[in-house]
């Protein structure tokens, strides 16, 4: 049984696609994003992530989420012990330090939200900017920034999946219907 990992970049859709494919297949779903927040109340101060993003700056968020990705390998190790498997939706930046990446490959299937970028403009424009964007043009800053990662995204999933039009409950059957194809997963 394969715990399900699913990364994107910011404004995908890893987040809203894992809970719905957790239900379906009736799986506890993680947030890593969550496990941030929970980690750093855990040191005194209850904020939402990007209050926690903006408060301590990249580097340090940067070892949050490393804590986060090894919270998640112990939760998984547990959940297999009891013959489960976890749905787990990444930041979008997780991939990208090396030790966060080589540990939540080996946890499981990493699946890549694909979007087009305009797609993903067009969802931050609606919902605010992500707190890693710092310059006075915040759509090129994003554009580089996905530009950056996505090779990561490509180079690491065992799966992409590109739900470019598909609303979020298409965009679940879809992912789920590649999962059937890859490796026998159905609800």
């Amino acid at each position: 049984m394969a715990h399900l990992l699913f990364t994107g970049f910011k404004a995908c859709g890893k987040t809203t696609i894992g809970r719905l494919v957790a239900a379906r297949l009736g799986r506890r779903f993680v947030d890593l994003d969550e496990v941030i927040e929970e980690i750093h109340a855990g040191e005194g101060e209850r904020l939402p992530f990007r209050g926690i993003y903006e408060s301590v700056g990249p580097e340090a968020f940067r070892e949050l989420e490393y804590e986060a990705a090894c919270l998640t390998a112990e939760r998984a190790a547990e959940a297999e012990r009891h013959d489960r498997a976890l749905v787990v939706a990444l930041g979008g930046g997780s991939l990208t330090q090396p030790r966060t990446r080589d540990l939540l490959t080996t946890v499981g299937l990493l699946v890549y939200i694909r979007v087009p970028l305009e797609e993903m403009l067009r969802r931050v424009r609606e919902n605010g900017y992500p707190a890693f964007l710092k310059s006075s043009d915040p759509e090129n800053e994003f554009a580089g920034v996905f530009r950056e990662r996505e090779p990561l995204y490509l180079e690491h999933a065992e799966l992409v999946v590109d739900v470019a039009d598909r609303l979020p409950e298409e965009a679940t059957a879809f992912v789920l219907a590649q999962l059937k194809d890859l490796r026998g997963i159905e609800p």
